[in-house]
């Protein structure tokens, strides 16, 4: 019963919040003034990318317990779902850490979830490595001249940290 009185005191007191900060007309007149096409491309890129993140998961866990202990695709995407909604809810790496107590709930060993997250995590350090690293490049080749080194500190902290991330692998 206590998951049940905490979930109802941050029920009670989340729409307080909210309501002391902005006037329910006010949340209204931004809702109703949404462009609704715009609206429609967010929402299937969030289901697109929790579909990918999905299958992610899923090759991940796969290699880790095999095809037997993998929790089915319904329960994957419900886990994703979850995931992406307390991610943006909580504060720091809470909502991170729900991705592995709501694997923990479908079956998947505490040690498994907690591996899988911690791939996951490297990962997308890699991933977002390389894409600001990319973004450096071309963001130097817009300029009238091409200067990358006039960026050093940030160009030269990505580069080293590339190398030391491909170096370890």
């Amino acid at each position: 019963y206590i998951h049940l009185l905490i979930s109802s005191i941050i029920t009670g007191i989340l729409p307080f919040v909210v309501f002391t900060e902005q006037s329910l007309s006010e949340i209204f007149k931004t809702i109703l003034g949404v462009d609704a096409f715009y609206l429609a491309i967010f929402v299937a890129l969030s289901v697109l990318g929790a579909l990918f993140r999905m299958l992610r998961y899923r090759l991940i866990l796969h290699d880790m317990v095999g095809t037997s202990a993998v929790p089915s695709v319904s329960k994957l995407l419900l886990v994703t779902f979850t995931r992406n909604a307390c991610v943006d809810l909580l504060p720091a790496r809470l909502g991170e850490a729900v991705y592995v107590y709501m694997l923990n709930r479908v079956g998947v060993r505490l040690a498994t979830g907690v591996s899988s997250f911690g791939l996951c995590f490297v990962i997308d350090v890699l991933v977002l490595g390389f894409i600001a690293i990319l973004a450096i490049f071309f963001g130097a080749l817009t300029q009238n001249t091409f200067e990358p080194l006039s960026i050093k500190p940030g160009f030269a902290f990505y580069v080293v940290a590339l190398g030391i991330l491909c170096a370890g692998f």
